[in-house]
Parts: C-alpha cells; structure tokens; sequence
C-alpha cells in the first residue's frame, strides 16, 4: 500500500455470557482490544493501542471513542478533524465533537 491509501476496519463480539445474563443490556462500556485494525495511510503500525481490565470490561488507559477513530482518518485524509459545515440555520457545527485523533497512530 502506498502512503496515500488505508483500510479500517471495526468488530466487536459482544459481551461475555456471564455478562449478558447480568446485565441484560448493550456492552458498550469497552470495544474489545484490537477490534479497530488499521493499516497503510502513513500511519504508525504493528501496536496495539489502550487496554483495558482482564475482563474487558473498562479501559484502564485512556478511552478512544468512535469520533476519536474518525478524526484519525480524516487526518490521513488531509480532512480538517475540526472543520465545521453549516446547520440548516447558518450556523457553524463541528463535524466531530471530539476532535483528537489517536495520536499513537500519527
């Protein structure tokens, strides 16, 4: 792959049994580890980045959200992560609330 080009891609198996019997409800309090797989891009690859507790069930690093993954490929897209478009009003949105791309990567 050249540095211009890159693949993303995301999955998650779901919550352990004993959990769903628990709980009952969505697991998305962690994505499981390396569920995000990135490759090309000119990013830094072969790490894996975060962890979380032996149950996967919390971070014990800092916490990347689904807009975090977004802002990382907008940078290696050349897209501004805190670019705005207008509402239907006029007004200026952020395309991302959280702006901060994963650095580890970059």
């Amino acid at each position: 792959m050249t540095e211009f080009q890159g693949v993303d891609s995301f999955g998650s198996p779901g919550p352990p049994l004993e959990m769903r019997q628990k709980r009952n409800a969505s697991w998305s309090i962690a994505i499981v580890p390396g569920s995000w797989k990135f490759a090309g891009g000119g990013l830094k690859m072969g790490q894996y980045v975060g962890a979380t507790n032996p149950g996967g069930e919390y971070p014990i690093t800092r916490a990347y959200t689904p807009q975090n993954i977004l802002a990382t490929l907008y940078h290696v897209l050349g897209i501004d992560p805190a670019a705005t478009i207008p509402d239907h009003n006029g007004r200026p949105q952020y395309v991302l609330d959280d702006r901060e791309p994963v650095k580890e990567l970059i």
